[in-house]
């Protein structure tokens, strides 16, 4: 039974990619606009898909920004500062394959994240804890992450949201 709904599936999903291969496919034509990229500016597609995007105003929020400066006082030219990194820019599954359960759990975002300048590894992890950090997914989602940067001995340093000085900050990551 499985393998037949596993069968309709990959049919819905190549009759999917068929019909929507402009969205997948550059052709291979000279004559295409698309065959080669390079001479001439990609113009937006017309597909509905993109109505469905907007442009955020910024990376940060504003009490992330407001650390963020901070932090580049605090930290000086020691570290290189990364925010909103991935956790599957840090971390990878041991299982390559098939593993799309532990590739999820690696979709979750640290604030900001210090790096060692010339190896670019990670040093120290930061987040920001606002409201939302008090509800019982947020918590699950944060004991998750602190197991994980615990594992490897990557301290993994707390604020809570507020007024932050970069000699507190300072004091808090040394």
């Amino acid at each position: 039974m499985e393998y037949l709904v596993g069968a309709i599936l990959i049919i819905l999903f190549v009759k999917f990619c068929i019909k929507n291969k402009h969205l997948f496919f550059i052709e291979d034509n000279p004559e295409s606009e698309h065959h080669n990229l390079s001479s001439k500016p990609v113009e937006p597609t017309s597909s509905p898909i993109i109505n469905n995007f907007k442009l955020r105003p910024s990376l940060l929020n504003s009490n992330e920004h407001t650390f963020f400066n901070q932090l580049k006082l605090a930290v000086d030219d020691r570290y290189d500062i990364y925010p909103q990194v991935q956790l599957g820019a840090i971390f990878q599954p041991v299982k390559q394959w098939d593993n799309w359960g532990e590739l999820s759990r690696l979709n979750k975002r640290i604030d900001f994240v210090l790096f060692e300048k010339n190896s670019q590894t990670p040093k120290i992890a930061i987040e920001l804890d606002g409201d939302s950090h008090s509800k019982y997914k947020s918590f699950k989602r944060d004991e998750f992450v602190g197991a994980l940067f615990q594992k490897f001995n990557i301290p993994l340093v707390r604020f809570n949201n507020g007024n932050y000085s970069a000699e507190e900050i300072k004091n808090k990551l040394s």
